[in-house]
């Protein structure tokens, strides 16, 4: 049996209305209908409390993907080869790197298979042959999203994904340095909910900016 992760980015107003994550989700669903219709597939939603709507932000990218995907899977034409399909959530994790290490922990000896928004897809392929060692995981990635961080500089975000795998290639390699790039993302989120990501998506090009001077 397979074991699909689906890695989440951000949390929607409403996300069985939002363009950005129908398209995501409408292709991972296709894809694993194409793979594991009518057999036995366990997919797995990651994704914690990126919630920057409303406080007090307890909504994950995990149950909010959930959703969604089970409604995709519950159509009437589909609902008889999807039914052996079971469903789990990572609902802790801040980044990538804590999505593989999640899915690592969760396998044995099953395939797995990760998905991904698509800038980030050379990075996560890289932490996953690092974290996966002998077992192997197939990274696809989705090219999802239309908005304006998505068509940034190419090399500014060459420099992001470079700035982010050299921390969690750290952070593999110490547990504390793992700690710390949890209280990164504690703060990424701190920021983008005091300077209204919600509404104002070149937030994230700000954080960045500020981020890859130190």
């Amino acid at each position: 049996m397979t074991e699909y992760f689906i890695f989440g980015y951000g949390v929607p107003k409403d996300i069985m209305i939002d363009e950005q994550y129908r398209r995501y989700l409408s292709f991972v669903f296709n894809a694993i209908y194409a793979a594991s219709a009518n057999n036995q597939a366990m997919i797995v939603f990651c994704g914690g409390k990126t919630d920057c709507i409303k406080a007090p932000y307890a909504r994950t990218e995990a149950e909010e993907m959930k959703k969604l995907f089970t409604l995709l899977a519950e159509r009437p034409f589909v609902r008889e080869q999807t039914s052996a399909w079971r469903y789990g959530t990572v609902k802790t994790t801040l980044s990538s790197l804590e999505n593989i290490l999640a899915a690592v922990e969760r396998l044995r000896k099953r395939p797995a298979v990760i998905f991904c928004e698509m800038t980030r897809a050379e990075r996560v392929r890289t932490l996953a042959r690092r974290a996966f060692g002998k077992k192997k995981a197939t990274v696809i990635p989705v090219d999802f999203d239309m908005s304006p961080n998505r068509y940034l500089e190419v090399d500014f975000l060459a420099r992001r994904e470079r700035h982010d795998l050299r921390c969690e290639l750290a952070a593999l390699a110490d547990k504390k340095k793992l700690a710390d790039w949890r209280a990164h993302h504690k703060r990424k989120l701190a920021f983008f909910r005091t300077h209204g990501y919600a509404r104002d998506p070149n937030v994230v090009r700000q954080w960045w900016e500020e981020e890859m001077k130190k």
